[in-house]
């Protein structure tokens, strides 16, 4: 599993034409150092670079996070030729690819493209995966902000998009430039459950907004004071009598731990989702290092090791940890 980062300049033909082919050349170098040395910094691997375009891979979602929050901080506080903003668009997502002989290969990496395509200059999106795998780790002053589920060119799965905001970037943007939005429908009245102590889950088919989800949670318990509900969300709903709970990575085995098997509750995970995959895994001195290692590399984030576990339906222990 890798965590993608597609990149370029937006009007870049119109800045060219604005600088001439001396000053654009300037910036283009500028611009590629800065990229490179916040990729360099964050463990981040330049798998290909036209013109003014990346594409980078990042073994880990939270080093892509910190990589494109310091580059596009970096980019913009550079003083650039002629007083121009060189304002650089990011599209994030985490999937699946193939090492090939041509480069890594896959519907994600596409969909990763497709994602800061339908972006402005400036603006760092997400992919529900990636957001996903990073929400709970953001630094201060950071945040995801829902920009709904969006229809991208060439792809037939809608995705749900986010941006990413932060202390030194630009904050307003235009309307996304993707195909549509969908929209979900939402009932004003529920069918409220005749029980009269009921705990128990509320789900919806395709996603909500937070927004949604929160009025349906609120006229429920207004109406129904004695109804418990579970909810599972990415972000708090604000409704009177929530309780949070935030789900924490999982634990890691130290680098001195004598039984890195028994010591994390990342491995355990592993473990327990390989075998409901019938892989059939048992823990020894060669498998040991190999399973710690992914959970590392994957920062012990739960739905981060249920991926990297069904991958195991195609792959042996040892592919894995080398994907």
């Amino acid at each position: 599993m890798f965590t993608f980062l597609f990149t370029d300049i937006e009007g870049s033909t119109a800045l060219l034409r604005r600088l001439g082919e001396d000053l654009y050349g300037q910036v283009l170098a500028r611009h590629h150092e800065l990229i490179r040395s916040g990729l360099a910094a964050h463990h981040g691997t330049a798998v290909d670079n036209q013109g003014d375009a990346f594409f980078a891979v990042f073994s880990s979602p939270r080093a892509g996070l910190a990589a494109v929050l310091d580059i596009q901080r970096a980019l913009q506080a550079q003083l650039w030729p002629a007083g121009e903003h060189v304002r650089v668009r990011m599209g994030v997502h985490t999937g699946e690819a193939a090492k090939t002989a041509a480069g890594l290969v896959g519907l994600d990496v596409h969909r990763a493209a497709r994602l800061a395509a339908v972006g402005h200059g400036g603006q760092v999106l997400y992919s529900e995966s990636a957001a996903t795998l990073v929400r709970d780790s953001l630094p201060p002053g950071a945040a995801l902000t829902d920009l709904g589920v969006h229809r991208l060119k060439d792809l037939g799965r809608p995705e749900h998009i986010f941006s990413l905001g932060a202390e030194g970037l630009r904050a307003e943007f235009p309307p996304l430039r993707s195909l549509g939005t969908r929209r979900w429908r939402t009932t004003s009245r529920p069918s409220w459950p005749r029980s009269s102590d009921v705990t128990g889950s509320c789900r919806r088919s395709g996603p909500w907004s937070i927004g949604a989800r929160a009025k349906t949670a609120d006229a429920i318990v207004r109406r129904c004071p004695r109804v418990r509900l579970v909810a599972t969300s990415r972000e708090p709903l604000g409704v009177g009598g929530e309780t949070i709970y935030r789900v924490p990575s999982l634990s890691l085995p130290g680098p001195d731990d004598a039984d890195p098997a028994g010591s994390g509750d990342a491995v355990a995970l592993f473990v327990d989702r390989a075998k409901a995959q019938g892989a059939g895994l048992s823990l020894d001195e060669e498998t040991i290092p190999l399973v710690v290692s992914i959970c590392r590399r994957v920062d012990g984030l739960p739905l981060a090791i249920e991926l990297a576990a069904a991958r195991l339906r195609s792959l042996s222990l040892a592919g894995l940890s080398r994907a």
